[in-house]
């Protein structure tokens, strides 16, 4: 069999993000890795030392199709603007036409692209019909990221008719709904084998009107979205049930809506991923968000490198876990779907390689795309 030899100066290895120094990566045509060596390549070979190799992240949370409307309206409160079926944004969105809605979707798919990103998790408004349109703006694009469609049922629309064009249920708060219908949905999701998920706790409002409540007594999410006004009570129930949670601390202090509580979340062992959320307001790079749930914690005490890992960690391996998916491990046997990043301005010399990398990645170092996503 024929391998091509990629040399780096620093890579993350398997599911512990082990860094690795001068690490030659052996891979097949298809990019399956055949072997790794913890030593630099013989001659010929592609790559230098200068270069770094990590999973491509995951964008755990998106709304991209209000991508259309960027900075519209940064006054009102957040209720205003997203609250199902008549916020602000559920206006917009039906003014688009199918054509115009397709063209910013892809658009906004190529920037996703440009940051690195290997997988997005797209809250799909419209139900069925969303997600139908999605797909259609992705074939358009014909490149990565992979898009997970996590689609909201449509006021009136049959749970299966989403079931059947989305990869998932990707539900605003369940208030929205009424218990019946909820349990459908969930009977669906076990049916069909697809997750579901749903913003919870994302305003002291939804909370007090017992939003988690009613979601647990119609089953169990796979994840949920925000959790900021979740209680430390709450959090231990969650981290019991092995829910994970998507979070977006761009957009929850764009709206001052409040702070991620990544101090009972760390402490609790929860898993978390990271989302840039609406794309009128937060641009879809999830390194940012890492990068700055990153400073959150820190502000809260959390300094040590374990920290810097659990963060990293929710961008690199849990967003594909919340989409049940296997994450993109560097490791012999896997499919290669990782980014090179240029670590010569000062990464690669760092003590600390987790905090140089969640805070000194942008758009400036990041080399290339390398694997196969439609193997993976």
């Amino acid at each position: 069999m024929n391998t091509t030899p990629l040399h780096v100066g620093l890579a993350l290895l398997g599911d512990t993000l082990e860094p690795a120094r001068e690490v030659c990566i052996y891979l097949d045509e298809n990019f399956t890795i055949q072997s790794i060596e913890k030593t630099p390549c013989e001659e010929p070979h592609f790559g230098s030392s200068s270069l770094i190799l990590v999973p491509a992240p995951a964008n755990a949370h998106t709304h991209l199709g209000d991508a259309a409307f960027p900075e519209y309206n940064t006054i009102l409160p957040l209720e205003d603007l997203v609250k199902p079926p008549n916020g602000l944004k559920h206006q917009l969105l039906r003014q688009l036409d199918d054509n115009q809605f397709i063209d910013n979707y892809a658009q906004i798919l190529k920037e996703a692209r440009n940051a690195g990103t290997g997988i997005i998790i797209d809250y799909r408004e419209g139900g069925a019909r969303g997600c139908r349109l999605a797909r259609q703006a992705h074939l358009k694009t014909g490149l990565p990221p992979k898009l997970l469609l996590h689609g909201r049922p449509s006021t009136g629309e049959n749970p299966e008719e989403t079931a059947e064009e989305c990869h998932g249920f990707g539900l605003p708060s369940p208030l929205n709904y009424t218990k019946k219908e909820l349990t459908r949905i969930f009977q669906i999701s076990k049916t069909k084998d697809i997750p579901v998920s749903a913003h919870i706790a994302e305003t002291p409002k939804t909370r007090k009107q017992g939003d988690l409540e009613l979601l647990l007594e119609t089953g169990t999410p796979d994840y949920i979205v925000h959790g900021l006004h979740l209680s430390e009570e709450d959090l231990t129930l969650i981290a019991e049930k092995n829910i994970a949670i998507a979070i977006s601390p761009s957009s929850n202090l764009f709206h001052a809506i409040g702070a991620p509580k990544l101090h009972l979340l760390y402490k609790l062992g929860i898993r978390v991923a990271w989302g840039t959320d609406n794309a009128a307001w937060n641009p879809p790079w999830p390194w940012r968000e890492a990068w700055l749930a990153y400073l959150l914690g820190r502000v809260k005490g959390l300094k040590q490198q374990d920290y810097a890992k659990w963060v990293l960690k929710g961008l690199l391996i849990e967003g594909y876990r919340l989409a049940r998916l296997k994450p993109p491990i560097i490791r012999e046997g896997a499919t290669l779907n990782a980014l090179l990043i240029n670590g010569e301005q000062w990464i690669i010399k760092a003590r600390d390689v987790y905090a140089a990398l969640l805070k000194r990645i942008d758009t400036r170092n990041l080399v290339s795309y390398v694997g196969n996503p439609f193997l993976y």
